[in-house]
């Protein structure tokens, strides 16, 4: 199970405040681990969104994509980008009932309806990131806000509690948490992850520098 400071996962949650403005993410689904992020070095995007429910007319045009010879080429060679405005990639696990309306599943592939970006790692103070241990010594990632982007993102996370939110990398969502708690300047995102995972991540936040 993946976790996110004050966010969880299909496989992660958000958990409580642990002082300082430091909070943990608590229970939440997880994307698979094997998805997505082998190359994420090369994908300099990171980006926090809200989830929702897709149309049916953008569910049709989904399933349109693919069904034809490009949708098909791109599911045979792993490919994370999906040519469809709204939806990104994931291969969720245990994904819990409160996300199904979010999800749109064909065969083994789930794609996840999600808005705009709220948040970027351009948001995010690289210098104050890290990749270290939480307090059950499994890896995590702890992210500190800028400072001109804390109150934002306090209410953006606030507003949360309890709902599910997608964490993207390049083109795929690397967790679905949700937040259990106000994050007002730093959070981790911790749960089953890797510590190769988090380090890849860590270098998508840092790659603005």
């Amino acid at each position: 199970m993946k976790t996110l400071a004050a966010l969880s996962l299909p496989r992660v949650a958000l958990g409580a405040v642990l002082g300082a403005g430091l909070a943990v993410l608590g229970s939440c689904a997880s994307t698979d681990p094997e998805v997505g992020l082998d190359d994420v070095t090369n994908q300099t995007t990171l980006s926090f969104h809200e989830l929702r429910t897709p149309t049916e007319d953008e569910v049709s045009a989904l399933q349109t994509w693919f069904e034809s010879d490009a949708g098909s080429e791109a599911v045979r060679e792993g490919a994370a980008q999906v040519p469809v405005s709204g939806f990104v990639l994931a291969r969720v696990e245990n994904a819990s009932e409160d996300l199904q309306p979010s999800l749109v599943e064909f065969g083994d592939l789930t794609f996840v309806a999600v808005e705009p970006a709220s948040f970027t790692q351009d948001d995010m103070d690289p210098s104050r990131c890290e990749v270290s241990l939480d307090d059950r010594g499994v890896p995590a990632l702890r992210y500190t806000m800028r400072e001109e982007r804390r109150a934002a993102y306090s209410d953006w996370s606030d507003s949360l509690i309890g709902r599910h939110t997608a964490v993207v990398v390049g083109d795929e969502a690397v967790a679905l948490p949700y937040f259990v708690a106000r994050i007002s300047e730093s959070g981790m995102l911790a749960g089953s992850f890797e510590e190769a995972e988090l380090q890849a991540i860590l270098a998508a936040i840092q790659s603005g520098e």
